[in-house]
């Protein structure tokens, strides 16, 4: 899994704790996602992790636009981050 990502290199999923397997069982309960590559390389800093996922999962579950809507905003952001490009 670390090769897919050039400035971190985070655990895999299946090797998550605490509040990062929370994170994880989150996106995987409302969202049906189980490796989010945005969220996998946040989860060196499970501060960080949680913060980015509350913002995101709030952005997507409040308010009148349409989910579809909400994702295409929510991936031009992240097309944005060098962090979370790929090789």
């Amino acid at each position: 899994m670390t090769e897919t990502f050039r400035y971190t290199s985070p655990e895999p999923p299946k090797a998550a704790t605490g509040v990062v397997a929370d994170v994880y069982a989150q996106l995987a309960t409302d969202f049906g996602i189980d490796r989010a590559t945005t969220f996998v390389v946040l989860s060196a800093s499970p501060p960080l992790l949680a913060g980015t996922w509350a913002v995101m999962r709030e952005s997507l579950l409040a308010g009148q636009a349409s989910r579809t809507r909400k994702e295409v905003v929510a991936a031009g952001v992240v097309s944005c981050c060098r962090f979370t490009e790929l090789k």
